[in-house]
């Protein structure tokens, strides 16, 4: 996490900030493997579902059905995505998104 969220005490994921950040669509500005490796591990959703389950397809490389998003799939796919967190995943984004996400969690 960033020091400047750090300091303002932003922590785990609400349900406001989820919605915040998915009105940023910041899923357009990264590769599918980050979209995943983010939002996989992420308890709260903070992208429309439609491209998550398309994220997930790219990013498994092969069709992924509906079902397989309830835990056993979840825990088959974490096994193949890397975690990423909320602080590496703003450092991953252009400057200006990653400015745009900040200012809404703090």
């Amino acid at each position: 996490m960033s020091i400047l969220l750090k300091q303002k005490g932003v922590g785990k994921m609400t349900e406001e900030n989820a919605i915040k950040i998915a009105k940023t669509k910041w899923w357009k500005e990264i590769d599918d493997k980050t979209i995943v490796g983010f939002q996989l591990y992420e308890e709260k959703l903070c992208m429309d579902f439609g491209n998550f389950h398309k994220a997930v397809e790219n990013a498994m490389k092969r069709p992924i059905f509906t079902h397989e998003f309830g835990t056993f799939g979840v825990k088959a796919m974490q096994k193949n995505i890397k975690k990423i967190s909320l602080s590496e995943l703003l450092l991953l984004l252009p400057e200006k998104k990653r400015i745009e996400m900040e200012e809404l969690l703090i």
